[in-house]
């Protein structure tokens, strides 16, 4: 973890770098807008235009992420924020696991695709995010330690890796409905 910071622009930028100078997928969390977005190579982070900029100081919690690698920046008081990249292959132990968002349809949103269920729920899908059909996965990589003292073994700490279609999983049998 590192020094707490102010989240802007700067930051955004020296995140693109340590995610490799290239754009990332991005999961933000706030008011008025919680979802996916895109961390440009620029440092620009964009979300769907319906909701104007990100508004950074009525959000709480950054996710940032590509290639197996997430930043997460979360807020720790009126105006700063900390964060830590995670590396997935620097985890010593690991499991891996999809988080289903299941969808009951998928249409283009300018750039962006939404993604709706028949509840009303709605996630806004990334131009960069090219996944044919409404039933997507995140996979999300798990860190396990043991506890001191005890030896019992724990997630102390989660990553997202990328967002996939969960077709194949369920294809597979690894994901299912529930019957």
């Amino acid at each position: 973890m590192s020094e707490t910071f102010v989240m802007g622009k700067d930051w955004l930028q020296a995140a693109v770098t340590a995610l490799g100078g290239e754009e990332a997928t991005a999961l933000l969390q706030g008011f008025p807008y919680s979802g996916f977005g895109v961390l440009r190579a620029d440092g620009e982070l964009a979300i769907p235009a319906e909701f104007g900029p990100p508004d950074f100081e009525h959000s709480w919690d950054l996710r940032l992420f590509r290639d197996n690698r997430e930043i997460h920046a979360w807020r720790v008081g009126p105006v700063e924020w900390a964060w830590r990249l995670a590396v997935a292959g620097e985890w010593r132990h690991a499991i891996v696991r999809h988080q289903i968002l299941w969808g009951t349809s998928m249409a283009p949103a300018g750039d962006w695709q939404l993604l709706t269920e028949t509840r009303g729920t709605k996630v806004w899908l990334p131009p960069h995010v090219k996944l044919a059909g409404p039933e997507i996965a995140l996979r999300i990589i798990e860190r396990v330690e043991p506890e001191r003292g005890t030896g019992i073994a724990g997630i102390v700490d989660a990553m997202i890796a990328e967002i996939e279609p969960a077709a194949p999983l369920m294809e597979t049998g690894a994901c299912r409905h529930a019957e």
